[in-house]
C-alpha cells in the first residue's frame, strides 16, 4: 500500500519511472536495478534506495512486492559491555525504508520495559 513510486534502472542507459504504479505494468525484457522505491501517506514520504534487483523475461511475468504497511523495528547488536539499538522502518516487503529529509525535532523515541515496569526512555540520533 501507499506505494508513490518506483526507479528502475538497465544498462546500458535505461530508465523507468513508474508513478503510483497499480496492476500489471509491461517492462522491456531485461535485468534491473531498483534503484528508488518511494511510498507516501499524506505529507509523511519514505524511500529505499538500492532496493534490489527485477529480472523480466519473456517466458514468465516477474512480480514486484514493495510499500507498506510500515513496521517501526529495532536492531539489536552487542558492542562490548553495552547494548546497540538501531532503528528501521520496515515495509510489507521487508525493505527497510529511511525518511528522505529526517525531522530532527522529532527522532523516532523508544522505551524499554520490564513486564510493566518501565526502565529506561530515550530518543534514536540520527546518523
Amino acid at each position: 500500500s501507499n506505494l508513490h513510486r518506483v526507479i528502475l534502472t538497465a544498462k546500458p542507459a535505461l530508465t523507468v519511472i513508474l508513478d503510483q504504479p497499480q496492476g500489471t505494468v509491461k517492462l522491456p525484457v531485461g535485468s534491473y536495478s531498483l534503484s528508488e522505491v518511494w511510498l507516501r501517506a499524506g505529507e509523511a514520504e519514505v524511500a529505499a534506495f538500492n532496493a534490489g534487483k527485477l529480472s523480466v523475461s519473456e517466458q514468465r511475468p516477474a512480480s514486484l512486492v514493495a510499500g507498506g504497511p510500515l513496521t517501526n523495528s529495532v536492531e539489536v547488536t552487542s558492542e562490548r559491555d553495552s547494548l546497540r539499538l538501531n532503528y528501521k522502518l520496515l515495509g510489507a516487503d521487508g525493505r527497510a525504508y529511511k525518511f528522505p529529509a529526517p525531522d530532527y525535532k522529532h527522532p523516532p523515541e523508544f522505551t524499554v520495559f520490564q513486564g510493566t515496569n518501565r526502565l529506561t526512555a530515550d530518543k534514536f540520533r540520527f546518523g
